[in-house]
């Protein structure tokens, strides 16, 4: 999916509008994005840096956690089942020191807390194999497990919020709206076609994101409810008959449309899971749905790792994004504080216009992010099981801290449009 974009394409088209930037026209249209091609090129960072968090937890799980859990029932007495451990062991310690120096980056905050919890998972796998003492790899396996039924889903959030953020339709409006420009006064010059192409291929490269980010949310949000139903399954096979109706209705939109990268083969084994829930027979039914938790895992991993190339792919952008601001910058600044000729009218006018449809564009935002938190509120209210609530919670203050945020810009544009309206 992600493969096929025109990376170069972008670069070129960002290099031909800093050449283009000696036009006074051209500088006063781009003047006015500036701000919203630095806010893209340091989200795009925090994005890059919250997705390498995000994979470093899926390798932790499929490159160490899966294996070490399946050896729990022949450690000690089985000398390979301990050879097995301990190669995924220095594999799960060099995991973790890479969780520690991506939760450094000046761009993350707040995941050094559960990174301890990990740290003192593999203290305890250390002392297992030097004591070969089953307890304390099975104390292992919980803490691990209990890392990954919470924070994944945290950092995903994270994740997302960092690609909305990064307002890549602002990006795309700018360039829309100065391309339109170009045709107009410079006319269909080699740097103008490059441009035009350019920005087609960050069009297509916005629309693969905001697909990416939305089917990963779902999948995540499938993820975590398979995860709770399969630590339930032995203890209390009723909750699966419980719990499926909400699991299928979050997999079935996902099943169908002329977008879905999905196989049949995911449908069937949920048509098995109904089928062998309606005959009552659990195992059948725990059969079925392992079956079908695993088909889920494998297009989670899909989508997940077409969201890790996107997001390699959109660091490349960044500092041409960012090099196009510093130019308009340093022009602005050579030219001194009085407006050129071209810009004295145009450049307050179309501010106002961007101002007052990016202020449009938060209300939206604004408006959905409250709903979403009633429905988490009501969420929180019926949900009985206290590691899901807590789940629940944490996402709901993510989407809050998220609203608190747009409130801080609506009023920041706000301010800057009554000061333009007054001028």
């Amino acid at each position: 999916m992600a493969e096929t974009l025109d990376l170069q394409a972008i670069d070129r088209g960002l290099g031909a509008l800093g050449g283009l930037l000696e036009n006074a026209e051209v500088r006063s249209v781009v003047a006015v994005f500036r701000a919203d091609f630095v806010a893209a090129s340091g989200q795009i960072d925090v994005l890059s840096d919250y997705k390498d968090l995000h994979d470093l937890l899926h390798d932790l799980q499929f490159q160490c956690y899966n294996y070490i859990a399946s050896q729990t029932a022949r450690f000690p007495q089985d000398d390979l089942a301990a050879d097995t451990l301990a190669d995924h062991g220095l594999t799960f310690r060099g995991l973790v020191g890479r969780l520690q120096e991506a939760a450094m980056r000046p761009t993350v905050t707040g995941e050094l807390n559960w990174i301890g919890e990990l740290v003192e998972a593999d203290t305890l796998l250390a002392q297992a194999l030097d004591t070969k003492d089953p307890l304390l790899l099975k104390r292992h396996c919980r803490l691990v497990r209990r890392v990954l039924d919470r924070y994944p889903s945290l950092v995903n959030a994270r994740l997302n919020s960092a690609a909305r953020a990064l307002r890549m339709d602002a990006i795309e409006r700018a360039m829309s709206t100065i391309l339109d420009m170009l045709r107009r006064r410079v006319g269909e010059s080699p740097e103008v076609a490059s441009f035009a192409a350019g920005t087609a291929s960050l069009v297509d490269l916005g629309q693969r994101l905001a697909c990416l980010v939305r089917d990963h949310d779902r999948w995540q949000e499938v993820d975590v409810e398979l995860r709770r139903v399969e630590a339930t399954l032995a203890a209390d096979p009723e909750e699966l008959g419980l719990s499926w109706p909400a699991i299928k209705a979050l997999v079935e939109p996902m099943l169908c449309g002329e977008n879905s990268r999905q196989p049949q083969s995911l449908g069937r084994d949920g048509a098995n899971l109904d089928a062998a829930l309606q005959t009552g027979d659990p195992e059948q039914a725990r059969r079925a749905f392992l079956r079908f938790q695993r088909q889920a895992a494998e297009h989670f991993y899909r989508v997940d790792t077409d969201l890790k190339t996107l997001c390699g792919q959109l660091r490349t952008i960044g500092a041409p994004l960012a090099a196009v601001a510093r130019v308009v910058a340093a022009m602005s600044s050579q030219r001194g504080p009085g407006p050129g000729p071209d810009e004295a009218g145009a450049t307050p006018v179309m501010r106002q216009a961007h101002l007052r449809t990016m202020l449009e564009e938060l209300e939206r935002n604004y408006a959905s992010l409250t709903e979403r938190i009633a429905a988490l509120d009501r969420d929180i209210g019926f949900e009985l099981d206290g590691e899901r609530r807590l789940i629940l919670k944490q996402r709901r203050d993510e989407r809050s801290a998220e609203r608190t945020e747009l409130a801080a810009i609506r009023t920041q544009y706000e301010a800057e449009l009554a000061s333009l309206d007054g001028d």
